[in-house]
């Protein structure tokens, strides 16, 4: 019960599933691919250690007002070209 409940809520706070719509990570990612994101550790301001990105790490990041009035893809943490 309320540790499943305790539990879901963490990972829905810290981790999300980030689907891959175009081939600009291409041969890295495939479109279709889907990554698991870490937010908690990783810059979010509420994680106990903030993580530098190494080299190979992928960056997430929130698009700025202008792109999302010109871009609605229902996820603010994607992009489409």
């Amino acid at each position: 019960g309320s540790t499943f409940a305790a539990l879901a809520l963490f990972f829905c706070n810290c981790f999300s599933l980030t689907y891959i719509p175009t081939t600009s990570m291409v041969p890295t990612l495939q479109p279709g691919d889907v990554v698991l994101q870490d937010r908690f550790f990783t810059g979010t301001g509420f994680g106990p250690v903030f993580l530098k990105p190494k080299a190979g790490d992928l960056i997430f990041f929130e698009p700025p007002p202008a792109l999302k009035s010109l871009v609605d893809t229902g996820n603010t943490k994607q992009f489409v070209k």
